[in-house]
């Protein structure tokens, strides 16, 4: 059997995308300037640098995965987010489930849902 381990995102502002991930998951454990992971998440920020490094803003909808977090409070934390500035979607209902996507500081594209 195997299990995800983690989920990695590469990120050109490492202290930005750390706040706003933080302001998601909770406080990091920061392994050393150029890795932050999230356990609570498993989920980690990565540093990279020049020619590596995407563009940032535009929301990057071309990528084939999407991460998902799960919240208690889906009100609560479209607050939040959007006290961060971060560019949010509609939020929709499927059956019992409630969720939004957002565009991180980077523009990856990413979902707050209900559970």
């Amino acid at each position: 059997m195997t299990s995800l381990g983690r989920v990695i995102v590469f990120a050109a502002d490492l202290p930005r995308m750390q706040a706003f991930y933080t302001a998601i998951v909770g406080a990091p454990n920061v392994i050393d300037p150029g890795w932050i992971v999230f356990e609570q998440a498993r989920f980690a920020l990565h540093a990279i640098r020049g020619a590596h490094a995407p563009p940032t803003g535009d929301a990057r909808e071309d990528t084939a995965i999407k991460y998902v977090f799960v919240t208690d409070d889906l009100a609560a934390m479209r607050t939040t987010l959007e006290g961060l500035g971060a560019a949010l979607r509609p939020t929709h209902t499927y059956g019992t489930r409630s969720y939004f996507d957002g565009v991180d500081p980077e523009g990856n594209v990413f979902q707050i849902a209900n559970g």
